[in-house]
């Protein structure tokens, strides 16, 4: 059974707990500001650069950095030490459990829903913000880890 699993995963994409932690921070930051850039141009679209604008990036944001501080932080918390435990020469795919996958794949899925339900670009726009922002600064914990792995 070794013989065939270790066939099986020779060709797996492998590098050091740096590297993971460092694409851990990439994808998050990557796809935090992705939510965040739709979600404030959805928006502008609704309000242009009035009030309703203003009031909407900063619901948004103060959402997201409490979803990040209640809710994220665990997470990255969770993944970050998930990394440090795995060590060096493990899969990079691997640095997120399946269960963090699958959770992704369900935000996916719920984002992909949210957009066709119809709902004022307002509301979406700032569920999208906040999400983006949360992860954003999610972010931060990878970044700080992979910063103490380097010695820096």
């Amino acid at each position: 059974m070794d013989d065939i699993r270790s066939e099986r995963t020779s060709w797996a994409p492998r590098s050091d707990a740096t590297t993971n932690l460092f694409l851990a921070g990439v994808i998050w930051v990557a796809v935090g500001c992705g939510l965040a850039m739709a979600g404030t141009r959805w928006l502008f679209e609704d309000f242009g650069l009035g009030l309703g604008f203003a009031l909407g990036v900063v619901l948004g944001s103060l959402l997201g950095a409490l979803k990040f501080r209640f809710v994220l932080t665990k997470t990255a918390h969770r993944v970050r030490d998930r990394i440090n435990a795995r060590g060096d020469g493990k899969c990079v795919g691997g640095m997120f459990s399946w269960g963090t996958w699958g959770f992704i794949g369900g935000m996916m899925l719920l984002g992909n829903i949210l957009r066709r339900l119809s709902l004022p670009l307002y509301l979406l726009g700032a569920v999208y913000l906040a999400v983006g922002v949360a992860l954003a600064a999610g972010s931060s914990i990878y970044f700080g880890a992979w910063r103490d792995r380097r010695g820096s």
